[in-house]
């Protein structure tokens, strides 16, 4: 079925590309203002209740091995302290259930009274993760979300990747254009690996 849009909501959805950012967030200030309806939509795409908000703890970073498994023998002697023998299934089981029922508590609208609760807080449903970089939703964290290396800054693989470089682009190749261009010809000290192949998983952190 073909969808026609009026003139006038193409010309609402361009202008809302390439309005000003300031202006956009002045017409949402006004719209959380005026409409009750509007400012419970918005508040459920920009906040989260604090309570729904999963907190990682120290332990739950683990490694990556080489073929892409988690190195479950590093998660598995932090539950052995605390004397329990089922780890990696248990943890991926574990994870997937958060997952699955952080996904659930994001459909659901952060409701008027909620926004009216002087006993509920909120924090910003988006974050930046300090770890990979990347923007991330606090409410669908979980602790399989994040893929980083500990030395994000690798050195070029000159003997394989950018073997046959012209030599007068190869002072070039030390910088932050040609990681972002070619992230796999950059080898990390912390695993050995390029910048493409994380060594560590776990939830997502900001600062």
């Amino acid at each position: 079925m073909t969808i026609i849009y009026s003139d006038g909501d193409y010309q609402l959805h361009r202008t809302i590309r390439t309005a000003p950012a300031e202006h956009l967030r002045r017409v949402l200030t006004e719209l959380c203002a005026t409409n009750f309806e509007a400012r419970s939509l918005i508040a459920s795409e920009l906040l989260v209740p604090e309570d729904r908000i999963p907190v990682p703890t120290s332990d739950d970073d683990r490694s990556i091995k080489s073929d892409g498994n988690v190195d479950d023998d590093e998660d598995g002697d932090s539950n052995a302290e605390d004397g329990d023998d089922d780890d990696g299934e248990d943890s991926s089981n574990e994870s997937q259930i958060s997952g699955a029922n952080n996904k659930r508590k994001r459909e659901d609208s952060t409701s008027i009274a909620d926004l009216d609760n002087p006993q509920k807080r909120f924090k910003p449903r988006y974050a930046y993760c300090s770890n990979c970089e990347r923007e991330y939703d606090v409410a669908e964290n979980t602790r399989m979300s994040c893929h980083w290396h500990k030395e994000p800054r690798g050195e070029p693989d000159y003997d394989n990747h950018f073997v046959d470089v012209d030599e007068l682009k190869i002072y070039h190749i030390d910088s932050d254009k040609y990681r972002e261009e070619h992230p796999e010809g950059f080898i990390l000290e912390c695993c050995g690996r390029n910048t493409l192949e994380p060594c560590r998983m776990g939830f997502h952190r900001s600062e």
